[in-house]
């Protein structure tokens, strides 16, 4: 097996290590924003927009679609023009994205340009990751991947709350002025505080040919694959009840549009308490020790998520949400070390290994949310089992 390179020595910060966390997680936001904060108005789009629950839930695999597609190119081109362009245009061209879709008007308008938010959403979360190695090695890369996680997690738990405040008081199209204005406020922060990781001597000359060399010396690695779907199906198991939030919460639950938190809540809380964990280990466990400890954590969320299903039903708050904090902790705790191991594998090309991570990882989300989510959400138990599932194929791997 291949020994991974850490590379060459970080340069210095202009700026503080925790400013930097929190411009990379203000950047990252805006995938799980664009997620959560529209799923209170689900009902309410439904009517104004003349549509279906199959076609609102398309809306939302179409998002993931373009964050997979993209995922291929955002890592990549930073390798060639450096971080900071591609995060400061995608936020930029996602904020035109979300004021359209407060424009729109029909349902076909809507999954445009949903598409074209989920083409930019992930630039600052891949392109953070790459950033995040350009600057810093070993413990230092983990205890700031961990702040920036811990930050990042704030997100999926304010978004539906805030979300189900404005639908209360406003039009389903507010929610996408907010996403609007929050995208340019994150965009100008960059644009004034950003620092650049990967200096113009470092770049690689852009070429489409070398382009494909990159991912295919990323991808035909048993490691990458090995670990890269490892990271993606422990990931997309806390995403099944993310995905199927309108049901958990509406039909399973019997909670109304301000009930969402009993969802996102325990899920972001566990997951910001493994990455704090994660931060605080970093330098003290060995990282394969770290991952272990988070695996076998997160099997035993999923494995209390089903028995509490089975033997105790119909529903209710907080006994069916608490094993999702455990499950979430486990994967905060593990996935740190596990994305940064694999990318000390490239140290010539980390944006080519984070694009590929990404797109492994979104394509997973996308499949569960157009194929599985619709056929498994009208029962809290095969939510609870299909959990269960993908985390043991994750760990396994």
């Amino acid at each position: 097996m291949t020994t991974p390179s850490a590379g060459p020595a970080a340069p210095a910060l202009p700026i503080s290590t925790r400013k930097v966390a929190l411009l990379l997680a203000m950047a990252s936001m805006t995938g799980p924003f664009a997620v959560d904060m529209y799923l209170p108005a689900f009902h309410e789009m439904e009517r104004s927009l003349k549509t279906t629950p199959y076609m609102m839930q398309l809306s939302m695999t179409v998002f993931f679609i373009g964050m997979a597609v993209m995922a291929l190119f955002h890592g990549a081109i930073s390798d060639f023009v450096g971080r900071r362009p591609v995060i400061i245009t995608a936020l930029s061209v996602y904020a035109l994205a979300s004021a359209a879709c407060a424009l729109a008007d029909n349902i076909q308008v809507l999954l445009f340009f949903r598409l074209v938010q989920g083409l930019t959403s992930t630039a600052g979360f891949i392109v953070g990751r790459a950033l995040v190695r350009d600057l810093f090695d070993g413990p230092d890369a983990q205890r700031l991947q961990s702040q920036q996680t811990m930050i990042f997690g704030i997100a999926p738990i304010v978004a539906p709350i805030l979300g189900g405040v404005i639908i209360r008081y406003a039009p389903w199209q507010a929610v996408f002025w907010v996403l609007t204005g929050l995208a340019t406020f994150a965009m100008l922060l960059q644009w004034r505080y950003l620092p650049e990781g990967l200096p113009p001597e470092k770049r690689h000359r852009f070429s489409f040919s070398a382009l494909m060399r990159n991912y295919l010396d990323v991808f035909l690695k048993p490691q990458f694959q090995v670990i890269a779907f490892g990271n993606a199906f422990i990931h997309v198991a806390v995403m099944v009840y993310i995905l199927a939030a309108p049901a958990m919460v509406m039909t399973h639950l019997k909670l109304g549009e301000q009930g969402f938190h009993w969802v996102f809540v325990p899920s972001m809380g566990g997951i910001m308490l493994g990455a704090a964990l994660s931060g605080r280990l970093a330098g003290k466990l060995k990282p394969v020790r770290q991952t272990m400890l988070g695996v076998l954590l997160a099997f035993l969320g999923v494995s209390v998520n089903v028995l509490v299903n089975y033997f105790f039903l119909p529903p209710s708050v907080p006994v069916h949400v608490m094993p999702l904090f455990l499950y979430a902790c486990g994967m905060g705790l593990c996935l740190p070390p596990i994305q940064l191991h694999l990318m000390d594998y490239y140290p010539a090309i980390r944006g080519a290994c984070t694009s590929m991570l990404s797109f492994t990882q979104m394509t997973v989300v996308a499949f569960v949310s157009g194929l599985l989510i619709p056929q498994i959400s009208g029962s809290a138990l095969s939510l609870a089992v299909t959990q269960w599932c993908l985390c043991v194929i994750g760990a396994l791997a």
